[in-house]
């Protein structure tokens, strides 16, 4: 029973075996024939390109503010504005710096002057009349003491009416002398007070104002003592009165005789170095002063376009906020990214047509500079950099561009269209029409146009399917050239 049970049990699978055998070979039998379209492989220039789109960028791009706080008084350019280096942007408020700026000039041309007269030295005119203040005081203040001593020896000899005579006489000049030094000294004092004398003058006229009260006193004393026999006292207090003159004609001397011998030895190297100095420091103080104002007055940095402008005049400013963008349009690059897929036909040196969308009429020309290094593994891409041959007038930093890089170029290869291809991992294939059947067979591509491919494997005399991928492989097929 056991082996009469196999042997039904296999009968049936040979019978079911054998319907599908036959079921398979009527289904292509009478399969419906595909209408397909074919082309013959001709020869054709293929340019191989990728498609990459990026933005085009300004390699060197300036945010450009002020250095210091103030309010903005005028604005010379607006986004879109051709500017070139020097140019001036924006000037703020700057009238206080005006005026410091011709103060610190000021200054500096006082100090300048000073410097001019201490390196000449003393004018002629001024040793004169040091000279002239010497002998003066030899004899104004010998005078003073031959006086002192006439007086002297009039107490001595007592009282006469020649004598009275002669001291009235010398009080009167002495009077007269008193007045006339008093009217010297004030106007020295007005003279000093504005600037146009030195303190030495002053002293000068003071010491002599001074010595003509004296001579008037002892004038006075000589007087009252021709009018009546002088005291021991009275003699003693004369012996003083010379003695006073005698230090007195020595001390004036001993002034003036400095006083010339200091403009004889005019310049003097310490006060032309202390000259020096202050116009140092002058210089200084009026660079300073312009740099205050140069930073009021704001200027382009570079040759370049107007990117962005965020200020108006009449706005308050603060240093370190950006009021304009200008971007160094001679020196731009193409940032675009691609495939990692790409990376086996990229290198530097390939020319790329650059379309920006909004201005497809206006392509313009680039070369690619540089592929990766870096790799976006999470996206799977690569940058490339591309630079300019050169810029048509509408480019903008930041303006959205397609480059179409050229990476192989095919002047005379059989082509056949990009639709025909079919990928499976490595290894391409197309379907060829023989005996009216799709016939599967493989190909080399050497490259790939936007809508043809060049390729190894194919004759001219090949009928290749346009849709690879509407076909089975033995399948049958009605053609219909293309």
């Amino acid at each position: 029973m056991l082996q009469i049970r196999r042997r039904r049990l296999i009968i049936a699978g040979l019978v079911v075996l054998g319907l599908t055998l036959v079921g398979i070979v009527l289904l292509r039998l009478f399969r419906p024939i595909k209408q397909v379209t074919v082309v013959q492989p001709q020869r054709r220039e293929v340019v191989e390109l990728v498609i990459a789109t990026g933005r085009l960028r300004a390699i060197r791009q300036s945010n450009i503010g002020s250095q210091v706080q103030g309010t903005v008084e005028s604005v010379f350019v607006d986004e879109g504005d051709k500017v070139t280096v020097g140019q001036v942007l924006i000037i703020l408020e700057r009238s206080e710096q005006l005026q410091s700026v011709r103060r610190a000039e000021l200054a500096a041309q006082t100090a300048r002057a000073q410097l001019i007269q201490t390196r000449r030295g003393a004018y002629p005119e001024d040793i004169a009349r040091a000279r002239a203040e010497v002998s003066q005081a030899r004899r104004v203040n010998g005078a003073k003491l031959a006086a002192a001593q006439e007086r002297l020896r009039e107490l001595q000899r007592g009282g006469r009416p020649a004598e009275r005579r002669r001291a009235e006489a010398q009080l009167a000049q002495a009077r007269a002398a008193r007045v006339q030094a008093q009217a010297d000294l004030n106007r020295a004092r007005r003279l000093f007070g504005s600037g146009a004398i030195s303190r030495a003058d002053l002293d000068k006229a003071q010491a002599t104002a001074d010595q003509t009260r004296a001579a008037e006193n002892a004038a006075r004393q000589q007087l009252l003592l021709a009018r009546q026999p002088a005291s021991r006292e009275q003699i003693a207090a004369a012996q003083a009165d010379v003695q006073a003159a005698r230090a007195t004609l020595e001390e004036s001397v001993r002034i003036a005789q400095q006083d010339l011998q200091r403009l004889l030895n005019l310049p003097r190297l310490e006060d032309v170095r202390v000259a020096e100095s202050r116009v140092n420091e002058a210089d200084a103080a009026v660079r300073a002063a312009r740099d205050e104002l140069a930073k009021r007055i704001i200027r382009s940095p570079l040759n370049g376009l107007v990117v962005t402008r965020s200020v108006e005049p009449g706005q308050s400013v603060n240093p370190g906020t950006t009021l304009l963008t200008v971007a160094d349009m001679s020196r731009t690059e193409i940032y675009v990214e691609t495939d990692e897929v790409n990376l086996p036909k990229l290198r530097p040196g390939q020319l790329a047509t650059i379309v920006a969308p909004a201005y497809q009429q206006n392509p313009f020309n680039a070369v690619l500079t540089r592929v990766g290094p870096e790799i976006d593994t999470e996206r799977g891409v690569v940058v490339l950099r591309l630079k300019p041959t050169s810029l048509p007038p509408y480019a903008r930093p930041d303006i959205t561009v397609d480059a179409y890089i050229e990476v192989g170029r095919f002047p005379n290869a059989l082509a056949v269209p990009n639709s025909a291809l079919i990928e499976e991992g490595e290894r391409t294939y197309v379907f060829v029409v023989e005996s009216r059947r799709a016939v599967r067979r493989s190909i080399r591509v050497l490259g790939r146009g936007q809508d043809y491919a060049a390729v190894e494997g194919v004759s001219t005399q090949d009928r290749v399917i346009t849709e690879g991928t509407a076909v089975q492989d033995g399948q049958r097929v009605r053609a219909a050239e293309e």
